[in-house]
């Protein structure tokens, strides 16, 4: 038996993004989907007096007719839509906007469909990619700042009668106002911080200088424009502070002690940095391999040019608790471009995953999701508490396509070695965040 052709006839208008399609399914496709759904009633239902599959066709038509006659047109709908969609090599952005006109067995079936579509990526030529790769060698002077670092990072603190300066660490209370009303977020007790670290803001953390244990203060701020939560952004505010303690850091030399604690057996300082240097250098390697991938993700952006829709945009603003309506135009403008470039960006990896039938094995997320543990967990604990929500299953999932994406497209681009010492390396990886 030939199959009965689905689509009568389609008309799509478009403008950008925007579709608009009107569609005639026929109405033998239609009358035959009614069947079919007809005869599934009829074989499962079941009425009293009679037995099942033995329900007269006349009687669930009268009590379950218009609701068959329904669900055939949903699914006529459903499969037309989807057919077109496949013919003309779209994919909906969003769930589209569907007008269903009058329903009649026997008759045509007349519905339009308006939404917005996935952008079409055009190809990429890899070969006019061009990126700078560093070659990082860690030297004495890199391991002995690395050292030093962690010696700075691991102060021992002790309790100070004196002003606060910066470096040195307080426990506040505070009770933030914006237009003499309290803020979400806004009060705090017993919130350690060190000042000069640039955790809080910066009117905040300079209002506390000269300040003593034991003293309370106003401090006026001024949040930035760019601020996260967009209804403090560029606001003016005033908080309410109690200073509950203040310590002062001593910081350990580079010696023997130091090494001990740090669970060396090292006597010298050349041989804590021999022994440190080639943890060091995989360390180096991998601030490396982020900057190129950082890099390529830019150039790959660049490289491309085609409209985010707007449904998507508008649904990741949201989903930042944005509102554009509070921002002036520099700042809107700033924003939607920030976004959109975000956007953009993830889309194209959504493409080339698929261009490139890229995909993540168990075995690889695992080991991505052992790189990102938090130290002191029990591994076990983490994956079972981590498989528990599915969105953070797919992020991992996510994060591994894009990895392999980025290490797939690197091969196909142009590297050029460029040395440069860790210190370096650093500085330019927090610049081109």
């Amino acid at each position: 038996m030939t199959a009965i052709t689905i689509i009568k006839t389609y008309d799509i208008k478009s403008d950008k993004l925007k579709r608009s399609i009107t569609v005639s399914v026929n109405a033998d496709y239609l009358k035959s989907t009614y069947e079919q759904k007809l005869q599934e009633v009829l074989s499962g239902i079941k009425l009293p007096g009679f037995r099942q599959g033995k329900v007269p066709k006349d009687l669930v038509k009268q009590r379950y007719g218009p609701q068959i006659v329904r669900e055939s047109a949903e699914a006529a709908v459903e499969k037309s839509f989807n057919e077109i969609l496949e013919k003309e090599n779209l994919r909906a952005a969003e769930q589209p906007k569907m007008d269903l006109k009058k329903v009649e067995i026997g008759s045509d079936l007349e519905y339009s469909a308006d939404f917005e579509s996935m952008p079409t990526i055009d190809p990429i030529d890899y070969e006019k990619i061009s990126i700078d790769k560093p070659v990082i060698e860690v030297s004495d002077k890199d391991a002995e700042a690395v050292a030093m670092d962690m010696i700075k990072a691991s102060p021992r603190w002790d309790a100070k009668k004196g002003a606060i300066k910066d470096g040195d660490k307080v426990k506040v209370d505070f009770e933030g106002k914006v237009d003499g009303k309290v803020f979400e977020g806004g009060m705090g007790k017993d919130i350690e911080l060190v000042i000069g670290d640039g955790k809080f803001l910066k009117d905040f953390e300079s209002g506390l200088h000269g300040a003593k244990s034991g003293e309370t203060r106003k401090i006026d701020v001024v949040f930035p424009k760019e601020y996260h939560q967009a209804k403090l952004a560029g606001k003016d505010a005033t908080f309410d502070v109690t200073i509950n303690a203040v310590e002062s850091a001593t910081f350990h030399k580079l010696d023997a002690e130091w090494f001990k604690l740090r669970g060396s057996s090292a006597k010298t300082k050349k041989a804590y940095l021999e022994e440190i240097r080639p943890l060091e250098q995989k360390r180096a390697d991998k601030i490396a391999g982020k900057i190129v991938r950082d890099r390529l993700s830019d150039a790959l952006t660049a490289s491309v040019n085609f409209e985010v829709p707007k449904s998507i945009l508008d649904g990741e603003l949201k989903n930042e608790g944005v509102d554009l309506d509070q921002l002036d135009a520099k700042a809107k403008k700033a924003k939607i471009d920030q976004v959109t470039k975000h956007l953009r960006y993830l889309l194209l990896v959504q493409h080339l995953v698929q261009e490139l039938k890229i995909e993540a094995s168990p075995a690889e997320l695992e080991l991505y999701l052992e790189s990102v543990m938090p130290p002191g967990v029990d591994m076990n604990f983490f994956k079972s508490w981590y498989v528990q929500d599915q969105s953070r299953v797919d992020k991992i999932r996510i994060a591994v396509l894009e990895e392999k994406m980025l290490d797939r497209v690197k091969d196909m681009c142009k590297l050029k070695d460029v040395k440069m010492t860790l210190s370096a390396a650093k500085k330019l990886l927090n610049k081109e965040k």
